[in-house]
């Protein structure tokens, strides 16, 4: 009993969860994004550099 008190008390590990939980939502949103825009955003740089080369 006194093992899993210990346990349930300790607190060192949560920090590490929680950058994990961050992590991880910032992950989804990252993906997300690029999902929505990552069409647009490829035509877009694709005639950004034929604009540039002269093509």
């Amino acid at each position: 009993m006194n093992m899993i008190a210990r346990f349930l008390i300790d607190q060192r590990g949560t920090t590490a969860v929680e950058y994990s939980a961050i992590v991880a939502v910032l992950s989804v949103i990252a993906i997300a994004a690029y999902r929505l825009i990552g069409g647009s955003l490829g035509s877009m740089v694709s005639a950004t550099a034929s604009s540039i080369v002269g093509g």
